[in-house]
């Protein structure tokens, strides 16, 4: 069941109306000029946008709960970081993806390079944002 309704306007026109249900984390969305995409994440979900041809490109269901979107600097690589798992996209394109046994608790880029993700169970990775490959990171 929705809970929570929302839209975006572009120009003064509605482009596009979402409802979904709510786990208590705001939805969030960002812009990325270069491309001319638009990601929303909210709820279980994750979209992206192409403003250019006025159509979603990525209409991801997620299998955990939606926390926040991470970007390097330039945003070609995007982040989805949820609950239990990881998704990187590159240039509007999945990359690759890694689920987590417990709770992701804490994850941050490292020199546009590499997202560390602290799990609760105390055991922390590192993953190159052009491979998915776990690798060392010098913070």
């Amino acid at each position: 069941m929705q809970s929570h309704f929302f839209a975006i306007y572009l120009d003064g026109k509605i482009m596009l109306g979402i409802a979904y249900y709510h786990y208590g984390i705001d939805p969030q969305l960002l812009y990325s000029k270069d491309d001319g995409f638009l990601y929303l994440g909210f709820g279980m979900n994750f979209l992206g946008i192409d403003l250019y041809k006025e159509r979603v490109v990525i209409n991801k269901k997620l299998q955990s709960v939606f926390y926040e979107i991470v970007h390097d600097s330039t945003r070609k690589y995007i982040c989805i970081v949820c609950e239990l798992d990881l998704y990187c996209y590159f240039l509007g394109k999945i990359k690759w993806s890694m689920g987590f046994r417990d709770i992701v608790t804490k994850y941050w880029l490292v020199n546009d390079k590499s997202i560390c993700v602290l799990c609760d169970d105390g055991l922390d990775y590192a993953f190159s944002l052009e491979s998915g490959k776990l690798v060392e990171v010098n913070e």
